[in-house]
C-alpha cells in the first residue's frame, strides 16, 4: 500500500518545519511549504491524500486553495484555526491550534478513514 501523502501549508516556516517533523514521525510522506501560490502549483501532478491549511494566510487565499483542492482534486481540507471559526473557507474539518498536536493528529486519522471507507464503497 502507498503512503499517505499530506500537503502542509503554514504561514510561518517554523510551523511548516514543526508539523512536517510530526506528521513524518507518525508515518506519513509530507510536503511543506508557506506559500499558497506554491501550494497551488504542487497540486498540479502531485497526489496529494490530504491537505493541512493554517489559519493566517489572507481569507482570500485559503478559500482558492480550498475551493481547488476539494472540487477540481477531490483532495480533503483540514483547516488550522486560532480559535475562532471560519466558515467561508471550504474545509472537510476544522483542528484549533490550541488544542496541541493531539487534536490534529485525531483530525488527520479520521479525514484518512472517511477517504478510506468513501473509496472502497465506490
Amino acid at each position: 500500500m502507498a503512503q499517505v501523502k499530506i500537503l502542509c501549508v503554514a504561514f510561518d516556516k517554523t510551523l511548516k518545519e514543526r508539523l512536517c517533523t510530526l506528521l513524518t514521525r507518525v508515518g506519513y510522506e509530507i510536503v511543506g511549504t508557506t506559500r499558497t501560490k506554491h501550494a497551488m502549483q504542487l497540486l498540479t501532478g502531485n497526489e496529494f491524500d490530504l491537505i493541512i491549511l493554517g489559519h493566517r494566510f489572507p481569507k482570500k487565499e485559503r478559500r482558492e486553495l480550498s475551493a481547488l483542492a476539494r472540487h477540481k482534486y477531490e483532495i480533503k481540507v483540514l483547516l488550522m484555526c486560532d480559535g475562532s471559526s471560519d466558515d467561508e473557507v471550504p474545509a472537510d474539518d476544522v483542528v484549533y491550534a490550541l488544542h496541541g498536536t493531539d487534536a490534529l493528529l485525531n483530525a488527520v486519522d479520521g479525514l484518512l478513514r472517511k477517504k478510506a471507507l468513501a473509496a472502497a464503497q465506490s
